[in-house]
C-alpha cells in the first residue's frame, strides 16, 4: 500500500521541515450551456482549473539552508513572487524520489501562513498554497 507520511513537498530547492500533513487539490470549473432548447437536462463545458496544496508541519523558527521553515514561507508570502514546487513520494532520511511514481510540479504563491503554538504541545506552521499557471504531471525518473 502507498503511506501517504512519505509524500512530500518541495518548494524551491528545499523540502518543508517537519511535515505532517499534506494535500493537493484540483478543481475545474464547469460552464454552463444549457439554453431553452436543451429541456430539463443541463450541459456543460469544462472551465479553468484551479489547483491548491495545503500543509501542516512542525515550526521552526530557525532558518535553514536545507529545509523551508516558517521564517522562509512568511518571506515567500511578503515577496509575492511565484516559487516553484514539487510533490512526489520520497524514500529515505535524506529524501531520494521513488523512480516510477508520479510527480507534480509547477509554479506557486504562498496565499496563507499559519503559526500554532499551543499550551503543553508542539508548534506547528500550516501554508495555503495556490498553484499558478500550468502544471507537469510526470513519473520520477
Amino acid at each position: 500500500s502507498q503511506v501517504g507520511t512519505t509524500v512530500l513537498l518541495k518548494l524551491g530547492t528545499k523540502f518543508l521541515v517537519g511535515e505532517s500533513s499534506l494535500s493537493f487539490d484540483s478543481t475545474q470549473a464547469m460552464i454552463e450551456v444549457s439554453n431553452k432548447t436543451s429541456g430539463n437536462d443541463a450541459e456543460f463545458e469544462a472551465g479553468r482549473i484551479s489547483r491548491k496544496i495545503s500543509f501542516s508541519g512542525v515550526s521552526s523558527m530557525t532558518p535553514s539552508t536545507t529545509k523551508y521553515d516558517f521564517k522562509a514561507a512568511i518571506e515567500a508570502q511578503e515577496a509575492g513572487t511565484p516559487i516553484a514546487f514539487e510533490v512526489t513520494r520520497y524514500t529515505g532520511g535524506t529524501p531520494t524520489a521513488v523512480v516510477g511514481d508520479v510527480k507534480i510540479s509547477g509554479n506557486c504563491l504562498i496565499a496563507g501562513v499559519t503559526w500554532d503554538s499551543p499550551d503543553n504541545d508542539k508548534n506547528t506552521f500550516s501554508l495555503d498554497i495556490q498553484v499558478t499557471g500550468n502544471v507537469t504531471i510526470a513519473a520520477n525518473a
